[in-house]
């Protein structure tokens, strides 16, 4: 098929299938000139190694020195923990490697029904899906997350490749031990190449526990983001929690599965940023949706409007002293000063009220005045 479209004169980069399932579907794409993985799983934070998550699905189709695109990437409908996945996508894909990350779908309805949400490929008007994606996109675009620097290797063999045993995607303990430590790829049929075995379980690494700049936190099921220039939380948030994040005290004040990401908006670290983005998004469900006791079964859709919940949150952020802040609230209009914030000690003070209705803040500095 390649040289063919070759042959036409087709100058784009041409890949043989979008979703690789099995490991013999490997060979075949491998000869194209990138990978391609889609991958669908619900948000939630709480599942262990050797257990699959959607970051251990993608990895199945990375092959050493191909390019990996990700063509389509979602939750499972319904999900209440959706707002994770793309923030879980961002890290993943930066700390791996990974080329490009397409969340499908923005919408599939047409013109119609825009004022209740229809599921998971119709995600325009979802606050919580597209509340956290501008956070996500900085994160991943801009490299907030380096690469990990160690690499293990799985060499599949001829016999395993095209023998009898199907190896499902997200099936395999290599994958799925290996991703939150590990930058993972996989060679097909070389015979000179040192890897590991398909089945075997990869050590995990308490030396980078912390360091890495995000944490998948099992126990308390939350994301926990700290780099220079992203730090936040995303997933279950617990009234009273505390947080320190490289200098930076973030308090929880409220109870809900949401996200508080803040994202400085040009080169510097947010101790030194001219404008910092915060991100504040808890749930977001049509008016009436009724969910079980565990929260894993939706009820009633419930009927529009869609509605969006606002974080309770206190932030201290650490600034050099003599720096003087404004809080903006973001909306379709533009943007709405709040309050002139006061820096005390090299520490500005920030306190974020559901009451105001904002999902987006802008904190704009001006250093020395």
């Amino acid at each position: 098929m390649r040289r063919l479209l070759r042959s036409l004169d087709v100058k784009i980069p041409v890949n043989g299938t979008n979703w690789a399932l099995h490991q013999k579907d490997l060979p075949s794409q491998a000869e194209m000139d990138y990978m391609d993985a889609h991958a669908y799983r619900r948000g939630i934070l709480d599942i262990p190694a050797p257990l699959p998550t959607l970051a251990s699905e993608v990895a199945f189709s990375r092959i050493k020195n191909k390019p990996l695109v990700v063509s389509e990437y979602g939750t499972i409908w319904p999900d209440q923990w959706r707002g994770t996945v793309p923030l879980q996508m961002a890290a993943h894909g930066s700390r791996q490697g990974w080329n490009a990350l397409l969340l499908y779908a923005y919408r599939q309805s047409g013109t119609s029904e825009g004022d209740i949400i229809r599921g998971a490929y119709n995600l325009f008007n979802d606050p919580v899906t597209m509340g956290v994606f501008p956070a996500a996109a900085l994160l991943y675009r801009r490299g907030d997350l380096e690469e990990y620097t160690e690499e293990k290797l799985l060499n599949w063999s001829s016999e395993q490749l095209f023998g009898g045993q199907a190896r499902r995607n997200g099936r395999i303990p290599f994958y799925n031990s290996g991703i939150d430590n590990y930058r993972l790829s996989a060679t097909l049929g070389k015979v000179n190449e040192c890897g590991f075995e398909v089945d075997k379980m990869l050590p995990g690494r308490e030396d980078i526990r912390g360091q890495k700049g995000f944490e998948r936190d099992l126990l308390k099921q939350l994301l926990i983001f700290n780099t220079p220039r992203t730090i936040g939380l995303s997933g279950r948030l617990r009234k009273g929690d505390t947080h320190v994040l490289g200098g930076n005290k973030v308090v929880v004040e409220q109870n809900t599965i949401g996200s508080l990401i803040f994202s400085s908006l040009d080169s510097l670290p947010i101790r030194e940023t001219n404008s910092l983005l915060i991100t504040a998004v808890g749930w977001g469900e049509n008016s009436h949706t009724l969910w079980n006791h565990t929260g894993d079964i939706e009820l009633s859709r419930g009927v529009a409007p869609v509605m969006g919940e606002t974080l309770n949150a206190r932030i201290l952020l650490g600034r050099k002293n003599g720096d003087e802040a404004r809080l903006f609230a973001l909306s379709s209009t533009g943007k709405t000063l709040l309050k002139k914030l006061n820096n005390y000690m090299g520490s500005v003070d920030i306190k974020l009220k559901n009451s105001s209705g904002v999902l987006f803040y802008l904190v704009e500095f001006d250093s020395g005045v």
